[in-house]
């Protein structure tokens, strides 16, 4: 009766793990949609992703690398759902850097 008790228990708490996402192909980046808003049709949210560096060059090619990434994993829009200017101290001296978080989707 006591190892019937402990098998149940233990089979409750054994938990398969979740599934792996799904894998799509990659898309090209000249495709890719900058989207404000969240598509209204179905879509599969890929990961998030955050820029930060200091406007200009620097954020230009946080962003081309963002895009590429983005493009590889086969997302097909990326949707802004953030994007803020703030002063920093980097190396004693007080720079404005520009955070932008991005959604990667796939619809």
């Amino acid at each position: 009766m006591i190892a019937v008790a402990v098998h149940l228990c233990t089979a409750c708490a054994t938990r398969k793990p979740p599934p792996a996402p799904p894998v799509y192909p990659p898309t090209s980046e000249s495709s890719l949609k900058q989207l404000t808003y969240l598509p209204s049709v179905h879509y599969y949210s890929l990961e998030t992703v955050t820029i930060e560096a200091e406007p200009g060059n620097q954020y230009a090619a946080a962003l081309k690398e963002a895009r590429e990434g983005a493009a590889s994993k086969g997302a097909n829009a990326m949707v802004l759902m953030q994007d803020k200017e703030f002063p920093q101290k980097v190396n004693r001296q007080l720079k404005t850097i520009r955070r932008t978080v991005f959604q990667v989707v796939r619809f």
